[in-house]
């Protein structure tokens, strides 16, 4: 019993380490509707169009800024959207 504490201590501090676009990340799944990923990242910063494929860019902040870091190092993601849906997603 003692452990649940320090358990969700430590998950809530992981949570608040995670820069809010990462948070956004946990929650897609595959199957997601695109306007979804719209609506909850904005127009990508590169989009490339194969067929019914899409494959949408963003580039995601990797940490909080922070007042030693205020630009935090971006790393560019994924979305590969198949009729309308997320297919797959994922890190450069």
């Amino acid at each position: 019993m003692k452990l649940l504490p320090i358990v969700l201590i430590l998950l809530l501090a992981g949570c608040n380490s995670m820069t809010p676009e990462y948070k956004k990340v946990a929650l897609m799944y595959k199957g997601m509707p695109k306007q979804q990923i719209l609506n909850e990242f904005g127009p990508p910063s590169k989009t490339v169009s194969h067929g019914s494929m899409e494959i949408l860019y963003y580039q995601l902040a990797d940490t909080r800024p922070t007042f030693a870091d205020p630009h935090p190092l971006k790393t560019e993601h994924y979305i590969i959207i198949n009729h309308g849906r997320v297919e797959c997603f994922g890190k450069q």
